[in-house]
């Protein structure tokens, strides 16, 4: 495979996107400032984590392949994962002492930090609840996620290498997850169980498995997808628009989904690199917005637009000190990478 055929593309900038409407949308509902309703509706059609999730099958496929070993894979994404992810618990841990006073000065405390720093972080004890919006990041459910598509991925390879086919195994696999998550759908699950349904990949393995096939088809070659991106975008808007609800809407909209993101990052593909120049900092836009949503719960700073504002643009500032100072350094230390300068 040429890794390099992988390159200029958008989807660093798809994903500083798509991070910042996971923040929008959850600044605007603890923060309690109503969006304008066009504007909530147009957010809610471009849902941040399935992008995530499409993008990173595609890119850490990519990857594996061109690594095949399996420790300097798991060091590669141990490194884009953990020290910025580590740096944010320790920043977490702060604010929530400074501003919530919380006591971390307890035994229960020391389960909670290897949940964090391990890929337990959706565990939320009761010590935390009286802080800002009851969870210290309620968004990092998402990590314990992408960690299991991580470790998956390696056995899927290992296990599809002796066929023939390059494609048809993941093909059906998509199927078979996709199903899984339409059938999950449908069941009536408790709050709790719904939860713990959640923080697995079985609900959502399906958009990982869909980024690995966009890859090994090699769509950014594809006369269907490469500077298709507006007509991918149309499609998924009339659909979302213009289709009567129905049972399967949302996975077909979800699929639409990820054929045009895979196809707006190789539409103009030089746009990012013209935008961002190598800057990336969409992770910590992710990992660092609540916590500034809880610093402003806990100071009553809620119910005014312009909270929204500077919840986002102290987001911004701290995503970009993580992108300097702690992701970049960090990704230097890769032994292989498919980003160019990394």
């Amino acid at each position: 495979m040429q890794i390099q055929k992988l390159r200029p593309n958008n989807f660093d900038l798809l994903r500083i996107l798509a991070a910042l409407q996971v923040a929008v949308m959850h600044g605007a509902h603890h923060l309690q400032v109503p969006l304008p309703v066009w504007l909530s509706k147009f957010l809610d059609l471009f849902p941040g984590v399935p992008i995530f999730f499409v993008i990173s099958g595609f890119l850490i496929s990519a990857s594996y392949e061109k690594i095949q070993d399996v420790r300097t894979y798991s060091l590669n994404r141990a490194l884009r994962i953990f020290p910025a992810l580590w740096v944010c618990l320790a920043v977490s841990i702060a604010t929530a002492i400074f501003f919530g006073g919380i006591n971390f000065l307890q035994w229960k405390v020391v389960p909670w930090i290897f949940a964090q720093l391990s890929f337990l972080q959706f565990y939320n004890p009761d010590f935390l609840r009286s802080y800002g919006t009851g969870v210290l990041n309620g968004s990092l459910w998402t990590i314990a996620v992408e960690l299991e598509f991580y470790v998956l991925l390696p056995m899927l390879y290992f296990l599809f290498r002796s066929l023939k086919s390059k494609i048809i195994p993941w093909i059906l696999l998509f199927i078979l997850f996709l199903s899984i998550a339409i059938f999950i759908s449908q069941l009536t699950l408790t709050h709790d169980q719904y939860y713990l349904m959640e923080v697995t990949l079985f609900p959502h393995l399906y958009m990982f498995l869909m980024g690995i096939i966009f890859q090994r088809l090699k769509s950014y070659q594809s006369n269907l997808i490469s500077d298709k991106g507006v007509l991918w975008l149309s499609a998924y808007l009339l659909f979302c628009y213009f289709v009567p609800e129905f049972d399967l809407k949302v996975f077909i909209s979800r699929i639409l989904l990820a054929f045009t993101t895979v196809s707006l990052a190789y539409t103009k593909p030089a746009l990012s690199q013209k935008i961002l120049r190598d800057q990336d900092i969409s992770y910590g836009t992710y990992i660092y917005h609540m916590v500034f949503v809880n610093i402003f719960v806990a100071l009553s700073l809620t119910g005014r637009s312009e909270f929204l504002f500077a919840m986002i643009a102290l987001t911004l500032l701290i995503s970009a000190a993580s992108w300097i100072w702690v992701e970049k350094p960090a990704l230097k230390r890769k032994r292989e990478t498919i980003r160019t300068g990394f």
